[in-house]
């Protein structure tokens, strides 16, 4: 209920508890109750005034930071921008001392397949995605990229975290890598 959320968040930016555990949700059931949130991600920052989270899922050996949350496949490169792709690389940045690491190393995957293969198959990652990794690179950001996605996965151990353009994209990798056992961490929330 609305109530509930409320009195949820309202504790969490109170300090009352350090940490909201969510559980799976039916997104259809949420949709026809009259909420027009997508999942969790979405939800919790509209609740917590927050426009600048990241989804996050950690695996075994994949943790993926996703772009771009739920979205159809057709309408994604129409939300890929450089603000997103920099929100992302940050949000990576950021979570780094999580696990252990001061200045992790963040691998950005293109979102054409072979990464636009130089502007041959889409030129995202000519005009949107590689001037934002050169930026958060400027700022002292450990990234690289953009990697075709259908590779740099294969190479999970390699990186600390991998930042997937869209949904499918990165949650593939991580339920083949810990399906049933991975989890969902939403980034940048004020608790």
């Amino acid at each position: 209920s609305d109530y509930i959320d409320t009195y949820l968040i309202a504790a969490a930016l109170n300090k009352e508890f350090d940490a909201l555990i969510t559980c799976p949700i039916n997104k259809k059931s949420i949709k026809d109750a009259g909420y027009n949130f997508p999942g969790h991600t979405e939800y919790l920052a509209y609740l917590s005034g927050r426009d600048n989270v990241s989804m996050m899922l950690a695996g075994n050996n994949v943790k993926t930071i996703l772009a771009t949350t739920h979205y159809p496949v057709k309408e994604i490169a129409s939300h890929i921008n450089e603000d997103i792709i920099l929100t992302a690389i940050n949000n990576a940045h950021n979570a780094g001392r999580y696990f252990g690491k001061l200045s992790p190393k963040i691998a950005v995957c293109g979102l054409n397949p072979h990464s636009g293969d130089n502007g041959a198959l889409g030129d995202e990652e000519i005009k949107i995605i590689n001037p934002a990794i050169k930026k958060a690179q400027s700022m002292g950001i450990n990234v690289f990229g953009a990697f075709p996605a259908d590779t740099i996965y294969t190479k999970a151990k390699e990186w600390d975290f991998i930042i997937a353009m869209y949904h499918d994209q990165g949650m593939t990798a991580v339920k083949m890598d810990a399906f049933g056992e991975a989890v969902n961490i939403t980034l940048n929330l004020p608790f």
